[in-house]
């Protein structure tokens, strides 16, 4: 399954700093307002990497259920629509990127490691 094995590579090799050559970046940006969690009892860096942490733990659980292929790719499927919407999403706050249709197709091809055209 490619996007787990993306996943997975990414968030050992490359989580947080996010350097290197990597297909899939998870990063949370020097930028992020952390005005807008001050009224959070946790630090937005350790909530982070809590985060993180659930994709081995969704993997690790996905192996142990020994799931079928379909179920596999369900799961893949499922993941990269979410983490598009959300992508989509935060473009809408920030009023920037594309139409959702586009926004879902170009980052299906990074999370997927088709070369994307500039």
């Amino acid at each position: 399954m490619r996007l787990l094995e993306l996943l997975r590579d990414t968030l050992r090799k490359k989580v947080p700093p996010g350097a290197g050559d990597s297909t899939l970046r998870l990063k949370m940006d020097s930028a992020y307002d952390y005005y807008s969690l001050s009224k959070i009892d946790e630090d937005p860096d350790d909530l982070f990497e809590k985060f993180c942490g659930f994709f081995d733990d969704v993997r690790d659980m996905m192996e142990i259920e020994n799931l079928s292929n379909a179920r596999k790719a369900a799961y893949e499927e499922y993941t990269m629509d979410s983490m598009a919407a959300m992508i989509f999403g935060s473009n809408m706050i920030e009023k920037a990127g594309s139409t959702e249709e586009t926004t879902l197709k170009l980052c299906k091809d990074v999370f997927t490691g088709t070369t994307v055209p500039q």
